[in-house]
Parts: C-alpha cells; structure tokens; sequence
C-alpha cells in the first residue's frame, strides 16, 4: 500500500517529463519494495539517521569539500560555489535522475569530464561502462 501511494508518486516527482516514466521504470523502482522486511530496513536506517549524534559534530558537507583533492563532477545546487578541482554541469528540463531521463546527453557530459581529467583512460572507462 504505501509503496503504491507514495513510492510511485517519488517517482513520478523525480521526471522532470513525467510522461517518460514508463511502468517498466515504475516497475525497475518498485520491485525493490515488494521484498520482504523492505519497511523496516527503512524505520530502521531513518531512526539511525535521525538518531546520528555524530553528524552534528561534523561541518557541512560545504565547508569539506577543500578536504578532497580528486576530480569530481556533480550538479547540486548547494555545492554550486564549490572548490575548483569540482565541475558542475546543468542539463536543462532534466529531474534527478539525469542517466535516465536524458541518457546521452547525460554520458556526453560524464565522458567529457573523464577525457579532460583521466585522458586515454577515462575513455575506457566509458566504453567499459556502455559495453
């Protein structure tokens, strides 16, 4: 029941075209939730998060980031003003889940990032990942 009340509607919300959610992609989603003991792996990992002393120990994941040297590549908006060795790329009329709702533009952007930082093998990887 609530897999049909509310994780077909978070999934719906997370389209920017809602149209392109298919029901094999609802179904993708969905079958995860069908198994048994689902609910309360997730009462448990959100009582663990509510419940993460630790966290608030810790600076915001803004103030880290000039903690990490490697090359990353991500589009969030609250990172938007992140150090350098970061890019960001916007993928216009796109929802959260780019490699599913714009797929090439979504593996142009992500071969383009491993070519400009990995070289030769950054196109490996990509052929690896599309083989």
């Amino acid at each position: 029941m609530i897999i049909d009340k509310f994780g077909i509607s978070a999934i719906k919300i997370a389209w920017n075209h809602k149209k392109q959610v298919t029901d094999h992609i609802l179904q993708s989603y969905t079958r995860p939730l069908r198994n048994k003991g689902w609910d309360r792996a997730l009462v448990e990992y959100t009582a663990a998060m509510l419940l993460d002393v630790d966290s608030e120990l810790r600076p915001p994941i803004q103030k880290r980031l000039h903690e990490n040297s490697c090359p990353g590549l991500f589009r969030l908006g609250m990172l938007r003003d992140s150090p350098r060795q970061f890019q960001d790329q916007l993928l216009k009329n796109c929802g959260h889940l780019p490699h599913e709702e714009k797929v090439d533009e979504f593996v142009n952007v992500v071969r383009k990032f491993l070519q400009r930082n990995f070289g030769g093998y950054g196109e490996q990887m990509v052929q690896q990942a599309l083989a």
